[in-house]
């Protein structure tokens, strides 16, 4: 694996004043980054796995005698393509989990596969065999590096959320936990392969279909006596409550638990008309950065 350049195309427009008098001329062009500038991009290394591309952050300090828990990300359609680590730069999805505040709580593995190609799942709840490429890859990750069995996560959001449901019910003894944000999948195949499982599924209440499909989930598990609850939140709130409340919530007994945010919190009020593929794309947006959230895919265990 080789660590990646960070190159970013910078436009200054006006002369800038400095502290000691002078000025820093207009310039445009593209600058290198250094050690100066520790993007959470830079710190995970570039690899390839059977023609996948992928992007793997391996822990600092990292000690081969211990054994480290290792997460799955994988991105919505909109970071699919042939740039290594397009799905690191898209969001925050893979990057939340590898800053220096995090890896002080949840040292882990952090695995990001690059999508390029045919899409790797379908609204017809079909996936593209890229989908078993991911399942080996963390195979190998795991006869190469000291890894807790008993602690691999998924997550992902639209395309990654429907790629983590059907990889636990392709696999359903493989992860201790998912966190599935902003997806759908057949609500009668969960039901019958996921019951047991450790499921957070988050979610804007405006979004592309999820709310329908995820509400029917709900609905099934409910039926079959399963252990599932669902809890409406204000997003709108402020950092500090958001966390608090949804600490509460996971908190709970339910092994499967919806966190909805509600439509009309989910966006700004400002009289604006929002398309549903904003309210899509907020529920990954508002789901990461709630601390809660990470603390308790990292507390679960097989």
């Amino acid at each position: 694996m080789k660590k990646k350049d960070t190159r970013l195309h910078l436009i200054q427009k006006k002369a800038l004043p400095t502290a000691d008098g002078s000025e820093i001329a207009p310039f445009e062009g593209m600058v290198l980054g250094d050690r100066e500038v520790d993007l959470i991009v830079n710190r995970f290394q570039a690899g390839e796995f059977h023609g996948m591309k992928y992007n793997l952050f391996i822990p600092q300090d990292y000690d081969e005698t211990q054994k480290y828990p290792m997460l799955l990300f994988i991105p919505d359609a909109t970071g699919n393509g042939p740039e290594q680590d397009r799905t690191l730069i898209q969001g925050m999805g893979a990057t939340i989990w590898a800053t220096d505040a995090e890896q002080k709580k949840h040292p882990c593995f952090i695995v990001a596969p690059q999508i390029d190609g045919e899409p790797l799942t379908n609204n017809d709840y079909t996936c593209s065999p890229q989908l078993e490429t991911i399942k080996e890859l963390l195979d190998s990750l795991q006869e190469t590096y000291s890894i807790d069995a008993d602690r691999i996560y998924t997550t992902g959001q639209s395309q990654g959320c429907m790629a983590s449901f059907e990889l636990n019910i392709r696999y359903p003894d493989y992860f201790a936990a998912a966190l599935l944000v902003s997806g759908h999948w057949d609500a009668e195949k969960i039901a019958d392969a996921l019951s047991g499982k450790k499921l957070l599924i988050a979610l804007s209440e405006g979004g592309l279909g999820e709310f329908d499909s995820m509400s029917k989930l709900y609905d099934l598990l409910q039926e079959r006596g399963a252990s599932v609850e669902k809890r409406f939140f204000n997003a709108r709130a402020g950092k500090e409550e958001l966390n608090a409340a949804m600490a509460e919530y996971l908190s709970g007994d339910a092994n499967i638990k919806l966190a909805i945010y509600t439509k009309e919190s989910s966006l700004p009020d400002d009289g604006k008309k929002y398309f549903g593929i904003m309210y899509h794309q907020r529920g990954w947006e508002i789901t990461y950065p709630i601390e809660a959230v990470r603390d308790w895919l990292f507390g679960q265990t097989k």
